[in-house]
């Protein structure tokens, strides 16, 4: 099951990269955010890249709000109400059977970041 997954994961990443390159957005494809464009598209890579990216972008300490603001400027949405463990906020591209998911997910105390991390991904069945 797990190897079906990978391949499946690494066929949509595929296609999602073909189709970028000839500029051509397949159906349920939107946009790359901005903070997620130009990642490797492997699993490993990608999500390394990204969590350093978040990180580096929205640092422990800083405000809350301008973050949710920059990552909602860019498409992510809020995920539910949150919850008592973290927050976060999600993009995701693609349709059945596959897509590519971007999330920032942080806590926060009093308005402030006390931690931050991305996660990014291809999904599947």
């Amino acid at each position: 099951m797990g190897k079906l997954r990978t391949l499946s994961a690494l066929l949509a990443g595929a296609a999602s990269l073909a189709l970028a390159a000839c500029g051509v957005l397949g159906k349920g494809q939107k946009p790359i955010p901005e903070i997620g464009k130009g990642l490797p598209q492997t699993a490993i890579e990608g999500h390394d890249a990204f969590d350093a990216r978040v990180k580096s972008r929205f640092p422990a300490g800083s405000e809350v709000d301008p973050m949710v603001r920059t990552l909602q400027d860019q498409g992510f949405e809020l995920s539910g109400p949150g919850n008592d463990k973290f927050k976060s906020l999600n993009y995701r591209n693609g349709g059945f059977p596959v897509h590519t998911l971007w999330s920032v997910r942080w806590r926060e105390n009093d308005g402030r970041i006390t931690e931050v991390w991305g996660v990014f991904g291809h999904t599947g069945p």
